[in-house]
């Protein structure tokens, strides 16, 4: 920007982070720039029941379901999902605004699809091993990295859905490149198996 300063508005349980460059000057250091929507969060909970929502446990994460248990959602605020937002499920965006310091070399926003199997410290390692030339390799390694991950864990059964965004800052002019942002996406497993009940589709990756 102008003013050398990145705005992050932010909703959900998608995350973004800065990669920072380190002494080294080749490794990239992370540093989360968001906080995920929980309904276990005390503020979000006290929300969604005030306004007639319930937060109960199933499946391994807390949910957010109507009165009447329609619903559903590990999200305690979303753009989407209107039929929650009468019980308490918010899409009031938490804004933060940060300078960029010489040392900041790049934006990465990914969905919960990669933070769920790779950690913020392992996906700055992964785009480390690129150039930002190469900035549509990197995300489509950090996004397969995951896939695999999910695999392997799930005995080939699930894999979430998972977006990667890069965009990597021009240093000269200390704002994001357009040149060097790109996005990637590998859809949610479980989406497929239950599409080919009525049309036959494939595993493909969206570049």
């Amino acid at each position: 920007t102008e003013n050398a300063r990145l705005v992050i508005s932010h909703v959900g349980d998608s995350r973004a982070v800065i990669l920072r460059r380190g002494e080294s000057g080749e490794a990239l250091l992370a540093q989360e720039l968001t906080e995920d929507h929980r309904p276990t969060d005390p503020s979000e909970r006290k929300r969604i029941e005030r306004l007639g929502g319930k937060v109960s446990f199933e499946g391994g994460s807390d949910r957010v379901r109507t009165g009447r248990g329609a619903g559903g959602l590990n999200m305690s605020r979303s753009i989407g999902d209107a039929e929650l937002h009468s019980s308490g499920v918010s899409a009031h965006p938490d804004v933060s605004v940060r300078d960029l310091a010489p040392e900041d070399a790049a934006v990465l926003v990914a969905s919960d699809g990669i933070w769920e199997v790779v950690s913020a410290t392992e996906a700055a390692e992964i785009v480390s091993r690129f150039p930002p030339s190469k900035a549509m390799a990197a995300a489509q390694c950090l996004a397969d990295e995951a896939t695999a991950r999910w695999l392997r864990g799930t005995d080939g059964e699930v894999v979430d859905d998972i977006t990667v965004v890069l965009a990597w800052i021009d240093a000269s002019r200390h704002c994001l490149d357009r040149k060097t942002t790109v996005s990637t996406t590998v859809p949610s497993l479980r989406s497929i198996v239950t599409d080919i009940t009525s049309e036959p589709r494939s595993l493909v990756v969206q570049n």
